[in-house]
């Protein structure tokens, strides 16, 4: 009696061991997924915005204008890179995270606090690479106002119209 007991209470304990271990997969996992996201949309605004901001004259524009346009294609295409970094990474975290919830051998049921820290330092690079990320998308963005102040500045065509030279003019009614 006192062995059944025994192994019952070795078999509970395993089991719950193995609920742990699960659910501390899962909650990787979903860390992963929750990742997905926000790096989908800068990748996209990123690639967007590359390919639809115009490539300005240089007899229009003054020395401000170019210096900025090469750092906004530099900033949005190294935001590009990162979030491409943690789409591939996260994706397959998930995957590798999945598949040890499900198919984890005895090898990799034993080597589990292992597969654990390497998916969370993968993590952690993951979120590094995602900060980082939306700082470039932020800076990137700031050199397109700096880029389109500075090519509004030095166009004749904006000083005619601009609202300020408007209502410096008298207007007869």
């Amino acid at each position: 009696m006192l062995a059944a007991d025994k192994q019952l209470l070795d078999a509970q304990l395993h089991n719950e061991l193995q609920e742990l271990r699960r659910l501390e997969i899962t909650n990787i996992v979903n860390r992963f997924q929750s990742a997905l996201t926000p790096a989908t949309l800068i990748a996209g605004f990123c690639f967007a915005s590359i390919s639809e901001v115009d490539i300005i004259e240089t007899e229009n524009v003054g020395p401000t204008a170019k210096f900025f346009e090469p750092l906004f294609y530099i900033c949005d295409a190294f935001s590009l890179a990162c979030a491409l970094y943690v789409l591939c990474v996260s994706s397959m975290g998930i995957i590798f995270g999945q598949r040890l919830t499900i198919q984890a051998t005895h090898d990799q049921g034993r080597d589990h606090e292992k597969s654990v820290r390497e998916l969370n330092d993968k993590f952690m690079l993951v979120l590094i690479a995602l900060g980082t990320s939306m700082i470039s998308v932020v800076g990137g963005e700031l050199q397109t106002l700096f880029h389109t102040s500075a090519r509004m500045h030095s166009s004749p065509a904006h000083l005619a119209n601009h609202p300020s030279r408007a209502l410096s003019q008298p207007h007869c009614l």
